[in-house]
């Protein structure tokens, strides 16, 4: 189960940044004063792979790999993003922390399974 970590980082009171972590899933969330989402990354490990999913509310979503920190942008399934599954776990691993949050991500996810790959979101939480 995803639990927050203690250390958080506020900017001003304009927006802060809240972390979550379990032994899958890494996910980092930033939001502003009136707790809207402004951007999220979810990160998780498939073999040696580093997956990450990055959100904005501006710019939808972009899905990476690493390995030795050599970045690459990728498409749906390849080495190891299958977003059926990474929905199915968030989902699973998500009931501990704020509804909110956890809603923009799974609905994320969603909007990318159902094909709506480039789409920013506009509502926040």
């Amino acid at each position: 189960m995803l639990k927050e970590t203690k250390n958080q980082t506020q900017k001003g009171e304009s927006e802060h940044a809240r972390t979550f972590k379990d032994d899958y899933f890494d996910l980092h969330v930033r939001m502003d004063s009136a707790q809207h989402v402004i951007d999220f990354r979810l990160g998780y490990k498939i073999g040696e792979a580093k997956m990450t999913l990055k959100w904005a509310e501006d710019d939808g979503l972009r899905i990476s790999s690493s390995l030795d920190d050599d970045e690459v942008l990728e498409a749906d399934g390849e080495h190891g993003f299958n977003v059926v599954v990474v929905e199915r776990e968030f989902e699973q691993r998500s009931h501990n922390i704020d509804l909110g949050i956890a809603s923009v991500v799974l609905e994320t996810l969603r909007e990318y399974r159902q094909g709506d790959h480039e789409k920013g979101r506009s509502q926040g939480v």
